[in-house]
């Protein structure tokens, strides 16, 4: 799901006209606090015996959204 996603938005960042400076900014600011919340979800998660929803929501969405970011900064870093 985050190999799609992540595709898109290099697309749509570039066809912008952003700078591919500040479009590797963004995308690895993003990885980063993608990767933060899916590894914070986990802890929590695991933490309350799999009763926290919310934590596993964050878990899974943030392991999404992570590969999104670390697709997107690979097309970018790829791009002339």
């Amino acid at each position: 799901m985050g190999l799609r996603v992540g595709l898109v938005v290099a697309f749509l960042t570039g066809f912008l006209g952003l700078s591919k400076t500040l479009r590797i900014g963004l995308f690895a600011v993003a990885t980063l606090g993608a990767f933060y919340a899916a590894t914070q979800g986990k802890t929590v998660f695991v933490n309350s015996y799999a009763e926290n929803g919310l934590a596993g929501r964050f878990w899974y969405f943030g392991w999404i959204g992570t590969m999104a970011a670390v697709t997107g900064l690979i097309a970018v870093l790829t791009q002339k």
